[in-house]
């Protein structure tokens, strides 16, 4: 993408963060907090501490029967994102089979 084609504010910071939410988009857009902070502090995300420096129009933690959910609510803008870091996690059938 093209300097000035970045995506408006709030800003992603880091391709790891564009890649924490193209996962959470693959699983559909929301997940327990506490399995998403297990999977990526691994990659040195904070997913609490980021997702609380983001704008709460374009991602939420909430409160689903009874537990913490990462809830992403701003598609167009994680796209937006996960473009721009060409982080896009592939539906299984968009992956080509290698030859043997």
């Amino acid at each position: 993408m093209a300097q000035n084609d970045t995506p408006p504010q709030p800003v992603v910071q880091s391709p790891n963060m564009a890649r924490f939410l193209s996962w959470l988009m693959k699983k559909g857009g929301m997940h327990n907090l506490k399995r998403c902070e297990r999977k990526w502090e691994r990659e040195g995300i904070n997913i609490e501490g980021s997702i609380r420096e983001l704008d709460r129009s374009v991602i939420t933690i909430e409160t689903s029967r009874g537990e913490k959910v990462v809830r992403l609510t701003d598609w167009a803008w994680a796209d937006q994102w996960v473009s721009y870091y060409d982080q896009k996690i592939p539906h299984h059938r968009q992956t080509q089979r290698l030859e043997k």
